[in-house]
């Protein structure tokens, strides 16, 4: 199976959805999903089965996840950054439910008008929408943890890709080099480059790369901190090796990103669709 990392510089995204129908992805964000209506199959690692109308599916960060059309459906779909939920972000980041899938949550009427708040907020005008989309996720997922039981995520466990995933991630703000991911995981270079590159179909320093220019994105646009610090911060070696990467990634340079995206765009603002 072919799996594709799939790149997002905005945290949160919210719409409903009536085809969830998506490859094997994976990405550095919560990706949610509650059946309104119908049923869809859905796959988060190995843990395979059909969402029913009131059910929620949950796949958390660098978990490989997809999605097969049944019939009619629809669902709310929300996929958020760890760092929207800091009191949280030690579960999400090093742990994983035993089960991806939460039954029958549409019984509970707080956390069915939640997530409707959270897919319709997109409408807000308010100036704290922001503030709100916190508070709404929080609450949420305060509700939702406790019906769900977790079980610790370890570099040693698990399948290789998910292995070489966490790595990166608790990895990539520091030098990293292909050499100490190989003796850590005690996994050969070799294997290392090919499974980037026939799995996710990237290569390591790429994928570094788009972690690095994920935690800049967010960074560039919530506060003024200057270029040179953020490069540094998330683990370039030098400004000009930050604006190559970053230019590659995102097609302008950071200055381009933050005038641009900070005078129009934020990174609550949502789209029309459902991407991942």
């Amino acid at each position: 199976m072919n799996v594709f990392y799939e790149y997002k510089p905005n945290d949160f995204y919210a719409s409903y959805s009536t085809s969830l129908a998506f490859g094997a992805h994976l990405h550095s964000h919560i990706e949610l999903v509650y059946m309104l209506e119908g049923s869809v199959e859905a796959c988060a690692d190995t843990n395979t089965s059909v969402l029913q109308a009131g059910d929620i599916f949950m796949a958390f960060p660098n978990q490989i996840h997809y999605y097969r059309h049944i019939g009619h459906e629809k669902s709310v779909v929300l996929i958020f950054s760890p760092d929207l939920c800091l009191e949280y972000k030690s579960i999400l980041i090093s742990k994983a439910p035993e089960s991806p899938f939460i039954r029958n949550t549409g019984k509970s009427v707080e956390i069915h008008n939640t997530l409707l708040k959270l897919a319709d907020i997109k409408k807000s005008q308010s100036p704290y929408k922001g503030h709100m989309i916190k508070g709404y996720l929080l609450i949420l997922l305060g509700l939702l943890f406790e019906k769900i039981k977790f079980e610790p995520v370890k570099v040693q466990n698990g399948s290789v890709v998910k292995s070489m995933l966490i790595y990166c991630m608790e990895n990539y703000s520091r030098e990293i080099r292909l050499e100490d991911m190989a003796g850590t995981l005690h996994i050969s270079k070799s294997h290392i480059s090919h499974v980037f590159s026939q799995k996710l179909h990237t290569s390591f320093s790429g994928y570094i790369n788009m972690l690095r220019t994920t935690a800049a994105c967010r960074l560039l646009l919530s506060d003024n901190t200057s270029i040179t610090e953020i490069a540094y911060t998330v683990g370039f070696n030098s400004p000009r090796t930050f604006n190559r990467a970053f230019l590659n990634q995102m097609g302008m340079t950071p200055r381009e990103y933050r005038e641009k995206e900070g005078e129009g765009q934020s990174v609550f603002d949502l789209p029309c669709g459902v991407e991942g």
